[in-house]
């Protein structure tokens, strides 16, 4: 068993209240992805006959569970069950395997621990969850073994990004911007750091800011023709996962010979129906940016994590769209939640590749703040 320790830990309301739906997921964790396993799970499983060499490679010095051609682990049943705990037991697992959709982040004062959005069950919790996402502090026994260290610095940085997404009565687009414009400032000019906490924490400001924001009448056409560019690029990086294969396949030849006037006559129908998730996609930002938000790499920091939450949100709410007009039928709350988790994955887990493919667009010009309040407006 994996050894746990006492601490305070900070996490989010729903996190105790969370449990793995197994054989009922329909976007199980299983599949699309490469599970890198530690070298001590991979001796084990080479003194196990039951398990053949063929389910795993090598990739330099890392070992990695070799998946079937439809991206689904070679030990995932087809009852949706994982066949290694069913003949052995839970303790046979990998640390990612065993802790996945968890994270546990070290503090200076403790823990901090979330799920990822990655997760079709906790997606459907965030559903139901008013918003704004609470925070609970406690004290509780979690696994010794941590994916990762918050730099201190940057937990009230990405704390006032949270608090701006929460500011009540205001749209979330436009909170969402604010909250990019926020972490652009302090990564940017972060000699004038105190000056930006106290605009961004300052009402009046603020006011003005989404008063300003009020006054500006952003043209449709080229934001639809700005998502559709976006859909088309990062989808095509992205053909094995089953998400692709569920929703975005049926919808390549609405985004690659688009109806401009049937889009531009519609988008504003599908943003109606999309008000009753408003809740949803504020605490699926929330939520993206408190799991690893302060958690800095050498790649990307907040900055870049607030371009990805905007991306995310709007390839959501375009593949929706898509979806809507392909369909033609009211979307479906389980159609919400896959096509939303299917974003978490090739955003949240691909993150190395992700902010490189952010870095190479923001170069070529695109992604510019005039580029991302298009997208979100």
């Amino acid at each position: 068993m994996m050894a746990e320790q006492n601490v305070v830990v900070l996490k989010p309301v729903y996190y105790d209240d969370f449990k793995c739906i197994a054989d009922q997921c329909t976007y199980s964790c299983c599949q699309d992805w490469n599970i890198e396993i530690e070298e001590a799970v991979y001796a084990k499983y080479q003194m196990l006959p039951a398990i053949s060499p063929d389910c795993f490679y090598k990739q330099g010095s890392s070992v990695y569970i070799q998946n079937r051609q439809d991206g689904r682990c070679p030990f995932l049943n087809e009852n949706g069950l994982c066949s290694l705990i069913l003949q052995y037991d839970e303790t046979i697992l990998s640390r990612t395997c065993t802790l996945f959709p968890r994270t546990y982040v070290k503090r200076a004062d403790g823990i901090e621990a979330s799920i990822s959005n990655s997760c079709p069950a906790l997606l459907e919790m965030l559903l139901k969850l008013p918003a704004p996402l609470s925070f609970v502090l406690e004290e509780n026994l979690v696994p010794e073994v941590v994916y990762g260290c918050c730099e201190e610095e940057w937990i009230p940085v990405r704390d006032q990004m949270i608090d701006l997404i929460q500011i009540r009565g205001v749209p979330l687009w436009k909170r969402l911007f604010a909250s990019y414009q926020f972490a652009n400032k302090i990564e940017t000019d972060g000699e004038h750091r105190e000056h930006y906490v106290k605009n961004y924490t300052d009402p009046n400001y603020l006011n003005a800011l989404f008063q300003m924001l009020d006054t500006m009448t952003l043209p449709l056409e080229p934001r639809l023709q700005l998502l559709s560019r976006l859909f088309l690029h990062i989808n095509g990086k992205s053909q094995h996962y089953l998400g692709y294969k569920r929703y975005i396949q049926a919808l390549l030849t609405t985004a690659e010979s688009p109806d401009w006037d049937t889009w531009i006559a519609q988008w504003g129908k599908l943003r109606e129906i999309l008000n009753e998730y408003h809740a949803f996609f504020e605490n699926f930002c929330v939520n993206n940016i408190f799991r690893d938000g302060a958690v800095r790499r050498e790649q990307y920091g907040l900055l870049h994590k607030s371009i990805a939450v905007i991306l995310e949100v709007a390839m959501i709410d375009f593949t929706l769209f898509l979806y809507w007009l392909h369909k033609g039928q009211p979307l479906t709350e389980k159609e919400v939640i896959e096509i939303a988790c299917y974003y978490a994955r090739i955003i949240e887990h691909n993150s190395k590749n992700f902010y490189e493919f952010i870095t190479e667009l923001r170069n070529e010009g695109l992604l510019s703040e005039a580029d991302l309040l298009l997208l979100l407006g």
